[in-house]
């Protein structure tokens, strides 16, 4: 039945908008479209199914499907199954979208089992991803054939070019592949056991990329801060250097390691006093290009003199040697010599401790005095204690 509207009609061109006239809380975020979907006693209860948008389609066979469903329900809305089919096919059709997983951003990385390893490069390099899915068609709808991840290819290559970069990168990559295991897995269980296993998959991918984050994270500061050369290369750079005459010893071996091909070496090297200094000089330069042709290290090389011709000498540095080792086998001696004093001797050399030595710089030199005094009252040790970095 007509109703009639005895107020004048208006058009839109005779309301004018009030500039500033809506409060600060008039924001599109504020705006609910949220719309009841069943009967509810309105002021008494809550509606218990609602919609976030007023948006459906019609029941209708070219236009409602399982497809229009989820399009529409990812929206906020709602869509219709058409009746000119069995029931059989309806219930398959309300499977596949009650089966479908909402929250999951669809891959845009996916390609075909013919691809080569050109276009998973190609690929990469325009989205940004480290990981491929290798599904049947090559769509992101396809049956999964394999999860193709650079941490293969780094892990790979991580032995013969050990970085930072790359180990970050290799860990980054393995936790995408985690995490694809993992939703995989769920999805299997869910499928054949109806158990819902999803949250804790996403905790334990959550977990994992927590600890492969910090991993990353300690693996990419730990050459900014520093970290100390291993000690087999230490000894294969000791045994290098020791191989060439006229070197008695080495010490102060300091490695500063700036990332692949960039670790430079500095040390020094005791050689007779009475030597040649031109021959110990041109000696010396043949050991630091060595030291970059087999290690791929530059190397600066101190010359310490050390007195080889006299035998009191090299004597009290034995048994001082003998003492020390007694004191604790890890602290050793270098540059060593005897100055002569009136009625008594000194004894100058440097003591080097490990790092992270159980005692203090001063409790080392009074032990070292105090041996020296007993080994002989006439001598008095004139010690530097120093912290090896190797």
């Amino acid at each position: 039945m007509a109703f009639y509207f005895s107020e004048p009609s208006h058009t839109f061109g005779e309301y004018l908008l009030v500039p500033g006239y809506s409060s600060a809380e008039c924001v599109p975020a504020n705006v609910s479209l949220r719309t009841p979907l069943v009967k509810f006693r309105k002021g008494r209860e809550e509606c218990p199914l609602t919609m976030n948008i007023p948006l459906t389609s019609a029941i209708m066979q070219s236009v409602s499907g399982d497809r229009m469903a989820i399009a529409l329900a990812r929206e906020g809305g709602i869509s219709f199954i058409y009746g000119s089919q069995t029931v059989e096919e309806e219930a398959a059709m309300v499977a596949r979208v009650k089966s479908y997983k909402a929250g999951f951003v669809t891959s845009d990385s996916n390609i075909s089992p013919d691809a080569t390893l050109a276009d998973i490069l190609e690929l990469k390099e325009r989205t940004g991803h480290s990981t491929v899915a290798v599904t049947s068609d090559g769509t992101a709808t396809g049956e999964l054939v394999v999860d193709f991840s650079s941490s293969l290819y780094g892990a790979d290559k991580l032995d013969h070019y050990r970085t930072a970069a790359m180990e970050a990168a290799a860990l980054d990559s393995l936790g995408d592949c985690a995490a694809t295991s993992v939703v995989l897995i769920a999805s299997l269980v869910e499928r054949y056991t109806n158990l819902l296993l999803d949250g804790w998959g996403g905790l334990l991918v959550a977990l994992f990329i927590l600890w492969s984050g910090f991993q990353a994270a300690k693996t990419t500061m730990d050459p900014l801060l520093g970290t100390p050369p291993s000690a087999e290369f230490v000894e294969e750079i000791r045994a290098l250097v020791l191989a060439h005459q006229p070197i008695l010893g080495v010490h102060d071996i300091i490695v500063h390691d700036y990332g692949p091909g960039r670790r430079m070496i500095s040390l020094h090297a005791e050689v007779p006093a009475e030597g040649e200094l031109l021959e110990l000089h041109n000696r010396i330069d043949h050991v630091e290009r060595e030291l970059r042709e087999q290690l791929g290290c530059e190397a600066v090389i101190h010359m310490d003199p050390v007195c080889t011709g006299d035998g009191v000498t090299q004597e009290t540095r034995r048994r001082v040697e003998a003492l020390v080792r007694c004191i604790d086998g890890g602290i050793t001696i270098h540059d060593f010599r005897v100055v002569p004093r009136e009625g008594h001797a000194h004894l100058v050399f440097d003591a080097a401790v490990p790092f992270d030595f159980r005692l203090s710089d001063q409790e080392v030199e009074e032990k070292i005095q105090n041996a020296v005094q007993v080994l002989d009252s006439g001598f008095q040790a004139k010690v530097r204690v120093e912290r090896s970095y190797t």
